[in-house]
């Protein structure tokens, strides 16, 4: 599939996609439930976050076996430290976070600099208010623009903001992003009204699936439970952005909940 070169081009594209959905069947998976910990980024994005946080954050990530924690770049290099033996363990990154609209430049520069401190992973926020005039060039510019200054191994998420979209912005930025070279297009920032559903979860795993190139879809934004969890990976999720993974995973362990220790923002 080739890359759209104007406006019109992605106009085009994501018309023919969003009528091909209408026709595609999306089955539900079932057993979900086993590794449950290796899909979860175990999340500390709140901007008042301690080093003392960020050192229990890792050390639950560590016992728990979660596959990164998720942080903002001022606590990337304490992360990276923290997990420094643990390979199984990545760390991840949130870029133009939570708006969205900063200029690519600053997000390419966001990037490299989380990739030098020892990010494995980024979360990018795609400029989603473009989404509503049809600006598709730009935000293709945008994307590609992060995903050329943190070349793979590095993975790569963009963040939609479905709460913020209508199912036909949602259908576009999904198909802008996994043709941009996104890794996974994922639900939200947790930041910005409400956060995954099943049903956007779905649309979103349906239309990556339909693109083939390899994207899959991260469900974050409000899943605070072992069903939750369970649900959106059902519906096509292939990660969970959660700061409730230790309660997740007690709860499928069936392990006396400890009190939360960790001050984890809107996510």
């Amino acid at each position: 599939m080739s890359t759209p070169g104007s406006n019109a081009e992605w106009e085009t594209l994501i018309s023919k996609v969003a009528e091909t959905l209408e026709n595609t069947r999306l089955e539900q998976r079932t057993s979900v439930t086993s590794n449950l910990n290796r899909t979860i980024d175990h999340t500390q994005l709140a901007l008042a976050a301690t080093e003392e946080q960020i050192d229990e954050l890792c050390a639950q990530a560590l016992k728990y076996q979660f596959v990164t924690v998720c942080v903002r770049l001022k606590h990337v290099k304490q992360a990276a430290e923290r997990l420094r033996e643990a390979p199984d363990v990545g760390v991840a990154c949130v870029v133009g976070f939570h708006e969205g609209m900063y200029e690519t430049l600053e997000k390419e520069q966001e990037a490299r600099a989380a990739v030098e401190l020892g990010a494995t992973e980024l979360d990018m926020v795609l400029k989603y208010p473009l989404l509503k005039n049809r600006q598709y060039t730009d935000i293709y510019e945008d994307v590609i623009g992060v995903r050329n200054a943190a070349p793979a191994p590095v993975l790569l998420k963009v963040i939609l903001e479905t709460s913020q979209l209508s199912r036909e912005e949602i259908i576009a930025g999904s198909v802008i992003s996994c043709l941009a070279g996104a890794d996974y297009i994922k639900t939200s920032t947790g930041f910005q009204g409400g956060g995954a559903t099943v049903e956007n979860v779905a649309l979103m795993s349906q239309i990556a699936g339909l693109l083939g190139k390899g994207c899959k879809v991260k469900a974050s934004g409000g899943i605070r439970s072992a069903a939750d969890c369970v649900k959106m990976l059902q519906a096509g999720a292939d990660r969970i952005g959660a700061s409730s993974g230790v309660k997740i995973i007690q709860e499928v362990n069936g392990e006396e909940q400890s009190e939360p220790g960790v001050a984890s923002g809107a996510y």
